[in-house]
């Protein structure tokens, strides 16, 4: 075979220090701040400038007077062209819970206040770009409790969330559909809604199919048994295919959406559906658990957060500990499969003297991954709420190279990466196939056997994932295909070397078959090794079964010659069959010709025939054995 090597370079974004090391550009000074002392950053949002908005229970931002919510330039200090007023007022601690960013740059934001920046708004309001209310946003009275999560859907509708009963005096448990101009949408109808003890939505997400996944404190939903988790249709019905059995045994406060219909989700619940499942669990599509997802012990303690990143890693958060025996310090990383990702290291994490909980996660495009809470700081330098950590340092994949570069199918090759750099991986990852498919070994150099067809992948690998980096080659590899027609095997591909060989005994060589046709003499199982450019290829087998009659030759049979022919055949027809009708079969049983035995000797033209075997056979003879012509 003869390989078209192609030499493929990875260039990757790299930074130059350790995955989940704080980002030390980015400083709050000190951040988030509220006047009673407690304090929380509970969502965010990034615009295509750079620039974030961030949301929660607080007053001030590095000392400028931000009520929940305030928009923080790239390297972490206040924005002050962005002036939301007064912003969220309530009887109580006010709190922005919930935010979107809208194309037109405008923001939703939803929560636990009354109004906004002295305007009655029922816990939902919309900001112009510079954070003053947008008047043209009209949700009436609201919602009369907390709305906890929103989501803005394709076509700008957008859903809530929460523990409110009503919205603007209209009876929607727990989670309603708006219009764009923040009217109540009455074609989204969750009838009873979430049942039991406790009923809040804590968070909510809507699949590409405009399914509703919703969790938090519930037992049922619209009368239906759905413990804490449960699928709605995009019109609010309870999606009946969604089956999570018993479920979570304690409330789910996150979920996360996850390429195929899976889903994560995290809270307090230490059991699904009576398996172990330590305040993390992976469901399949219909809800059940998936138990390729292995956490062990789990999480100690609460999980409030968590991110899918781009590479399928996860990062959770909350008040936790530990994950599976490793100390955490709030805030985790996670293989795809639920394993600790050994490359990720906070350092002593987020820290406070009092809380110190980890509520949400923001991924830049960079790979830096926004931090917020409650905490006063993060390994050990202070950030008040909000800090900013660097991703992987990413492997740089040189030169794949193959040796060597000419060979056949099944020869020994080497594969080797020629430069390039692991940095946080501690092995390059062999594939065949595919990206993360058939594995083949790891080490700069791998030994493997060359296989027509196949493409070789490599990736960083043992600590930050890379992405692959593929070899395709194209051999010039014999093509064995053969065409069975009429009882003749022809290979297809010419001007190459022929061996036809017995399947039945080994793939043996048959004496003399070395032309492009082969036409069998006798019932049996053939192929043909094919050979072109020093490689070979074998056909598969096809099995003959016409090859039954007698040669011709028995004194009481015609006599037929010459045999094989290519335009007529004489036939010396003995006495018992003369005056009879005789047919000329092909090898499918169809009439290729036919006639009259005469006296003596008889012509039968096969010029007009295809090559191939035929049977010649008088009729109505049951008891005669056909006589066998080959026609060249």
């Amino acid at each position: 075979m003869v390989f078209r090597l192609l030499f493929l370079f990875l260039i990757s974004h790299t930074c130059s220090a350790q995955y989940g090391a704080l980002d030390t550009s980015f400083q709050p000074a000190p951040g988030a701040e509220e006047a009673g002392g407690t304090f929380d950053v509970l969502c965010a949002q990034l615009q295509p400038d750079g620039r974030i908005l961030i949301g929660g229970k607080f007053t001030s931002y590095n000392g400028t007077e931000r009520r929940g919510i305030a928009r923080v330039l790239p390297d972490g200090s206040v924005d002050p062209s962005f002036d939301p007023g007064a912003g969220a007022q309530s009887n109580g601690v006010p709190s922005v819970e919930a935010m979107a960013l809208l194309p037109d740059g405008k923001v939703l934001v939803a929560g636990n206040f009354t109004s906004w920046n002295g305007v009655p708004t029922g816990r939902i309001a919309r900001l112009h770009a510079d954070g003053s209310l947008d008047p043209t946003f009209t949700p009436g009275g609201g919602a009369n409790e907390l709305i906890t999560s929103l989501v803005v859907l394709p076509d700008g509708r957008i859903l809530i969330a929460g523990a409110f009963t009503a919205f603007t005096g209209t009876f929607r448990s727990r989670i309603a559909r708006l219009n764009p101009n923040g009217v109540l949408d009455t074609t989204f109808d969750p009838g009873e809604g979430p049942g039991g003890t406790t009923r809040t939505i804590l968070d909510l997400q809507v699949q590409s199919n405009g399914r509703i996944l919703v969790v938090g404190h519930f037992q049922t939903f619209a009368g239906t048994s759905r413990n804490r988790v449960a699928r709605l249709l995009p019109n609010g019905e309870l999606d009946g295919t969604f089956t999570p059995g018993v479920g979570p045994n304690g409330p789910v406060f996150t979920v996360a959406l996850l390429p195929g219909g899976k889903l994560l989700i995290g809270g307090s619940f230490t059991t699904f559906s009576g398996v172990a499942r330590a305040r993390l669990a992976r469901l399949n599509a219909n809800g059940t658990l998936d138990t390729d997802f292995v956490v062990g012990t789990g999480a100690d303690n609460v999980v409030n957060a968590i991110l899918v990143r781009p590479d399928g890693r996860i990062m959770i958060g909350g008040d936790m500990l530990t994950y599976n025996g490793v100390t955490t310090h709030q805030l985790a990383g996670l293989l795809p499969n639920g394993a600790y990702d050994t490359s990720f290291d906070p350092g002593s994490g987020t820290t406070s003297a009092n809380t110190r909980t980890v509520h949400a996660f923001l991924e830049q495009p960079d790979g830096r991954i926004l931090v917020l809470g409650s905490f006063f700081e993060y390994d050990g330098q202070v950030r008040r709420g909000v800090a900013r950590i660097l991703p992987c340092t990413l492997p740089q994949p040189g030169t794949i190279t193959v040796v060597p570069v000419g060979g056949c199918a099944g020869d020994a090759i080497t594969l080797s990466m020629v430069g390039g750099a692991l940095n946080e991986s501690t092995e390059w990852a062999w594939y065949a196939g595919a990206c993360g498919g058939q594995p083949l070994g790891t080490g700069n150099n791998l030994a493997t056997q060359a296989v027509a067809g196949t493409s070789f992948h490599v990736r960083g690998e043992g600590g930050c994932i890379g992405n692959c980096t593929a070899v395709d080659w194209s051999p010039v590899q014999p093509d064995a295909s053969v065409l069975f027609e009429g009882g003749t095997l022809t290979a297809l591909l010419d001007d190459a070397a022929y061996q036809w060989v017995d399947c039945a005994i080994g793939e043996a060589p048959i004496a003399g078959a070395t032309d492009q046709v082969f036409v069998p003499l006798t019932n049996g199982s053939y192929a043909v090794i094919v050979t072109m450019d020093g490689c070979s290829a074998l056909s598969e087998c096809f099995t003959i079964l016409t090859v039954s009659a007698s040669d011709g030759h028995a004194d009481d049979r015609p006599r037929v010659h010459p045999n094989p022919a290519h335009d007529r055949v004489w036939i010396d027809v003995p006495a018992p069959l003369q005056g009879r009708p005789f047919v000329v079969l092909d090898a499918t049983g169809r009439v290729a010709a036919q006639g009259l035995f005469q006296q003596g000797r008889n012509t039968v033209h096969v010029d007009h025939l295809a090559p191939g075997p035929y049977l010649l056979a008088p009729r109505h003879a049951p008891d005669f054995v056909p006589v066998r012509i080959l026609k060249w």
